[in-house]
C-alpha cells in the first residue's frame, strides 16, 4: 500500500501561529467589534451588510496571513487542478447523498428539525440577496477552508492524522452552532452539530486526496451555491 501523502503545501510556522490567533479572534471578538462599530456609525448598516463586511474582512485577512501558502498553492495549480476538479465533483456528490440520508434521520429523531444557521443565513439572504450570495459562495469558502483545513487539519496532520480529522471536523461543526447556544434547545443544537459532520469529513478528505486546498474550496463553493439557489426559490 502506498504511503499517504501530506495534503499539499504546508504553512510556515509564522502563518500557522498567526492563523490560530486569527481563528480565535474572528470567532470571539470580530463579530462584536463589527456590531459595536456599526452601532456607533451615523448610518448603521443592515444586518446582511454587517455579515458581508465580516465575510470580506475574513477573506482579506486569510489572504494576507497565508500569502506564502497561497502563493505555493497557486504555483502548483497546473499540476493539481485536474485532480482537484474531479475530486471536487465526487466530493460534492458524496456530500449531498450523505446529507440527504442524515437529513431523513434527523427529521425522524427530531420532528420539525431545521438547521438554525441556515435559517439565519436565509433570513439575511431574503433581505439582501446579491451581496449575501456573493459573500457566501465566494468569500466564505476561501476563508473557512484556509482556517479549518489549512491551519487545523494540515497543521495537525503530521502530529496525528486521526486527530487532524477529528479536531478539524469538530471545530468546523462547532463554529456553525456556537453563536446559537442559549437561544435554542440543546438537543436541537446537538443535532445541528451532527448535520455538519459529513461536510467536515468530506472537505478534509478532499484536501488530503487532492493535495490542494482548492479542492475543498470548490466543494464548499458548490454546497453554498446550491444553498443560495434554494434560497432564491423562496426569495
Amino acid at each position: 500500500m502506498d504511503p499517504i501523502k501530506a495534503p499539499g503545501p504546508d504553512m510556515t510556522p509564522w502563518e500557522r501561529s498567526w492563523g490560530i490567533r486569527y481563528l480565535l479572534f474572528q470567532l470571539i471578538f470580530l463579530p462584536q467589534i463589527l456590531v459595536l462599530l456599526n452601532a456607533l456609525a451615523g448610518s448603521p448598516l443592515s444586518a446582511p451588510w454587517v455579515n458581508v463586511v465580516f465575510f470580506t474582512v475574513n477573506f482579506l485577512a486569510v489572504l494576507w496571513i497565508f500569502r506564502d501558502f497561497w502563493r505555493k498553492t497557486l504555483q502548483e495549480l497546473p499540476r493539481t487542478w485536474k485532480r482537484s476538479a474531479a475530486l471536487a465533483a465526487l466530493g460534492l456528490g458524496a456530500y449531498y447523498l450523505t446529507a440527504l440520508a442524515l437529513g431523513w434521520l434527523l427529521e425522524w429523531l427530531y420532528p420539525g428539525f431545521g438547521n438554525v444557521n441556515d435559517a439565519s443565513v436565509y433570513q439575511n439572504v431574503r433581505l439582501e440577496y446579491l451581496p449575501m450570495a456573493f459573500g457566501t459562495v465566494f468569500l466564505v469558502p476561501v476563508a473557512e477552508e484556509s482556517l479549518y483545513r489549512g491551519v487545523l487539519f494540515r497543521g495537525l496532520w503530521w502530529w496525528s492524522r486521526p486527530w487532524a480529522y477529528a479536531i478539524s471536523i469538530a471545530a468546523f461543526c462547532a463554529v456553525h452552532v456556537l453563536s446559537y447556544v442559549g437561544r435554542y434547545a440543546p438537543a436541537l443544537l446537538a443535532l445541528n452539530f451532527l448535520q455538519y459532520l459529513p461536510a467536515g469529513l468530506i472537505l478534509a478528505w478532499a484536501y488530503e486526496k487532492s493535495g490542494s486546498i482548492l479542492c475543498p474550496i470548490l466543494i464548499h463553493m458548490g454546497v453554498n451555491a446550491l444553498g443560495m439557489a434554494s434560497a432564491l426559490g423562496t426569495h
